[in-house]
């Protein structure tokens, strides 16, 4: 069994170019598909070293800003990381909320 997410990969610093996608199939074994000039993605897939092989992918690459975000299986996962040179930066995107009922909000219009 596992856990299963879409990811994006993305260079929203420098060029996405063909060893980039090389090195991030090679170094993953999965088949990013390219999504438009600056981002690759993987449906549903069990990427668990993401972290490891980013920081490795990056480290390649030191003046590259990668951005992977993330749709996990379950609702409401959503998330990105930042990596540049070895280091990353998380974001858990919260879930939208909304407010509770209060009749003073209701108009006539």
């Amino acid at each position: 069994m596992g856990y299963y997410t879409t990811f994006e990969v993305a260079v929203i610093e420098g060029c996405l170019d063909d060893d980039i996608v090389k090195i991030l199939r090679e170094e993953t074994s999965y088949t990013f598909e390219e999504d438009s000039e600056n981002s690759v993605f993987a449906d549903h897939i069990k990427w668990y070293t993401r972290q490891d092989d980013m920081l490795r992918i990056s480290r390649r690459y030191p003046n590259v800003v990668f951005r992977v975000r993330g749709n996990g299986e379950e609702s409401g996962d959503v998330w990105q990381t930042f990596y540049k040179n070895g280091k990353y930066s998380d974001w858990k995107l919260t879930p939208q909320t909304y407010p509770e009922y209060d009749e003073s909000m209701l108009t006539d219009d």
